[in-house]
């Protein structure tokens, strides 16, 4: 492949994520806060989990952790799953519910990063995820087509 041919590839990709929908990326990513909240809601008490090798000072949960990172993933998924589903766009709300998810990928990406001590391939899924909530929230209200739903 020549380098004219990469840039042609580059221009092609660049194009397709300016005028594609966000619809399929939004319904992973509510996919994803749904199972989050649920998994989270009936695992196991983390709050006094360490792993080998962890500091002693990794992280610190509280004992209501578990409720409070269930009720976010549920909040969060609502809200997607209402924009997914919804037939009256709201740019206000959806706004609110893309800095909402970016926000918490971004949050679930950096607090697995410190408390592995690093990256592992345990943190892919989140990182596309993460990827795909700011790709979400750059696209608010960009196109018609990311108008076409709430």
């Amino acid at each position: 492949m020549s380098f004219w041919e990469a840039g042609e590839i580059m221009n092609e990709l660049i194009k397709s994520l300016k005028t594609s929908r966000t619809m399929y990326p939004r319904a992973m990513l509510a996919l994803a806060a749904t199972l989050y909240a649920i998994f989270t809601a009936i695992g196991p008490d983390l709050s006094n989990y360490s792993y080998a090798g962890a500091s002693p000072h990794s992280i610190i949960l509280p004992f209501n952790y578990k409720f409070v990172a269930a009720s976010v993933f549920a909040l969060d998924a609502f809200g997607l799953w209402w924009r997914i589903f919804s037939t009256k766009p709201s740019i206000i709300w959806g706004t609110i519910f893309n800095i909402l998810t970016a926000g918490l990928w971004l949050t679930v990406t950096i607090v697995s990063t410190v408390m592995y001590n690093g990256l592992l391939a345990e943190n892919v899924g989140e990182i596309i995820l993460t990827l795909n909530a700011l790709y979400i929230l750059t696209r608010t209200d960009y196109t018609p087509a990311d108008r076409g739903s709430a």
